[in-house]
């Protein structure tokens, strides 16, 4: 009786966590996407970030077409150097970088075929082998079944 009990407050309580997590995801989504309706830029862009340490970073930012070169640390914001368009590499088309900018949906959803073609193939394979067991012990009683015919016919004789 207590087992039970026990077992029916951790079920509610994964099932309440995992109604919380869900909302969460969705409640990012919503949110970002407002967040890129009222605060995206269009003349102004973060190219590339390189972290040096715990809290100094380099950027490279667009502004109208323009390219700097910046150094980010807490305290301060100091500008290196301003940059050709000409020197910098476009590698939006870049296929191995562009592999990992997919959206979590795109990767849950991957997970869970693979799971599903996983939890398939286990399930053909567990087929497989009781149809195969299926077989041998058909084979084996048709052989015990012969051992008898022959033993009673060796009885009558």
């Amino acid at each position: 009786m207590i087992l039970i009990l026990d077992i029916k407050y951790l079920m509610s309580g994964i099932f309440i966590f995992l109604i919380i997590l869900v909302l969460a995801y969705y409640t990012t989504k919503i949110v970002g996407k407002k967040s890129n309706m009222y605060f995206g830029n269009k003349n102004l862009k973060i190219v590339e970030r390189i972290s040096l340490g715990m809290d100094k970073s380099i950027y490279i930012i667009s502004i109208c077409e323009n390219y700097y070169l910046l150094a980010v640390t807490k305290q301060n914001i100091e500008l290196i150097d301003k940059l050709n368009p000409e020197s910098i590499k476009d590698f939006s088309n870049n296929e191995d970088l562009n592999k990992f900018n997919g959206t979590f949906d795109m990767y849950f959803t991957k997970y869970i075929k693979q799971q599903k073609n996983t939890i398939e193939k286990r399930s053909m394979d567990k087929n497989f082998l009781t149809d195969a067991l299926k077989q041998k012990l058909k084979e084996i009683k048709k052989q015990n079944q012969a051992i008898k015919d022959y033993a009673d016919k060796e009885e009558k004789e």
